[in-house]
Formats: structure tokens, C-alpha cells, sequence
């Protein structure tokens, strides 16, 4: 019984340890002044203001205390001026970057033209060979289209979030703002804990 609780503690011992160590090794975010060495105008970004509401779009312009951001998805120099944000009002910057489709496409096809090749190869040397030049591209190129489909979509699905920018500075726990709509006006209070 003793034996078990200790094999148990020491377990509970190493995972905390390990999670410790893993928590630790994360890169933590920059400071607003370092921004312009992780982001580039036109990166993809979302920000988060002090009262949480978030915004995301691409970045237009960055100074040492203040950034631009064009909302929404569209071209820096769409006609629309883009939106500026103080460094204090910004709790939190998170980068975006899809993946090119191009290169989970080309893993998947070669990953499935791979098996057909190998097949059509080891039957080369055996008593019945494929001959066929359309028996041996379908072999080949069915299994390659449908994994570089995947592979596309797998690239088109995921996408690295990385947070650049966090605020340190501490706020009050109460928050009162405007609440401004085309039926009303009103005031939005919010509680934080």
C-alpha cells in the first residue's frame, strides 16, 4: 500500500516538474517597442483593447507608441484609413499566418504517388510487369491527387496564433463605457475578476 501512494506521489512529482518546465520554455511577449522584429505592415493581426473588445485586421503602420491596423481583411490601400491604437489602450496584440497551400499540397501528393511508384517499381523486376503507361499513371496519380486535396486542406484549416504583445499595466476591476447604438443610447458596466 505504501509502495503504490509513493509511486503515485512521486508521478504527481515528475508531471508537475515536466509541466513546470514546459510553461517556463514558452517565448513570452514582447514589448510594444520590439514589436516591429515580429511584425511586418500587412501582417495579419488582431487586437484585443483594454475593455476586451477585439479587432482584427492587417497592420498598416507601427511607431513606438502607437499602431495602425486596417480593418478587416482588406488591402492596405483599400480608400478605407486605417485605425489607430495607443499603446495603452491595447491589452494584447496576436499575430496570425496561415500556411501556403502550396506545400501541404505538394507533401500530399508525394506522399500518395509514393506507394504507387513503389509498386509499379517492385513489379518491374517480377513475371508480370505493368506495361500499361495508363494503368501505371492511374496507379500513381489517383492515390497523389486525393492526399494533395487533404494536404490542401489541412493547410487551408490550420494556422499559427501567436500573441506578440501583452500589457502589463493593471487595470481596475470596473469598467464603465458609452453604449452607443442606432435604437439607444445607454452605458455598459463591466465587472472583472
Amino acid at each position: 500500500m505504501r509502495t503504490t501512494f509513493a509511486r503515485i506521489g512521486v508521478f504527481v512529482f515528475l508531471t508537475l516538474v515536466l509541466l513546470v518546465r514546459s510553461a517556463a520554455a514558452q517565448e513570452s511577449p514582447a514589448a510594444f517597442e520590439r514589436l516591429a522584429t515580429f511584425l511586418q505592415p500587412g501582417d495579419q493581426i488582431v487586437i484585443t483593447d483594454m475593455n476586451g473588445h477585439k479587432t482584427s485586421g492587417r497592420l498598416a503602420g507601427l511607431a513606438a507608441f502607437e499602431l495602425q491596423l486596417q480593418p478587416g481583411g482588406s488591402v492596405l490601400d483599400s480608400g478605407v484609413p486605417p485605425v489607430r491604437f495607443d499603446q495603452r489602450d491595447i491589452r494584447q496584440i496576436r499575430f496570425e499566418r496561415h500556411d501556403s497551400l502550396l506545400n501541404g499540397t505538394l507533401i500530399g501528393f508525394a506522399a500518395g504517388a509514393a506507394p504507387g511508384i513503389i509498386f509499379i517499381a517492385g513489379r518491374q523486376g517480377g513475371s508480370d510487369p505493368i506495361q500499361d503507361p495508363g494503368i501505371a499513371a492511374g496507379i500513381i496519380l489517383v492515390p497523389a491527387v486525393a492526399t494533395a486535396a487533404i494536404g490542401s486542406l489541412m493547410d487551408a484549416l490550420f494556422f499559427e496564433h501567436r500573441i506578440v504583445y501583452r500589457s502589463t499595466g493593471q487595470r481596475s476591476p470596473l469598467n464603465v463605457s458609452p453604449w452607443l447604438v442606432q435604437s439607444g443610447k445607454g452605458v455598459q458596466v463591466s465587472l472583472r475578476f
